[in-house]
């Protein structure tokens, strides 16, 4: 599961910059049809990003825990816990758990 979600690169920092600029377009498009710009949800179209760029987080952090485990790398091991606790610590003050 991990590595076919790096293969895809869906937390890259290209496709997630790509991903913004679609759907800022798509908000321009739609806001210059004369609907409240308030209405159309700025927010929503940050929280996706967020999502897919702490997912992408969270995936790596948990290959460099299994691999840390494997190999017995102390530092490894606590560098992955402290960014999946980073990752949790970004959710919790998004609401997004």
């Amino acid at each position: 599961m991990i590595s076919e979600w790096k293969a895809k690169g869906l937390g890259s920092d290209e496709i997630l910059a790509e991903k913004l600029d679609t759907e800022i377009d798509l908000l321009s498009d739609r806001a210059n049809t004369g609907e409240n710009i308030e209405d159309l949800g700025i927010v929503s179209i940050e929280l996706s990003v967020v999502d897919l760029a702490l997912t992408d987080n969270y995936y790596s952090a948990i290959f460099k825990f299994l691999f840390a485990l494997e190999t017995g790398n102390q530092g490894l091991l606590n560098n992955a816990i402290s960014q999946i606790d980073n990752s949790m610590s970004i959710s919790v003050e998004l609401n997004m758990l």
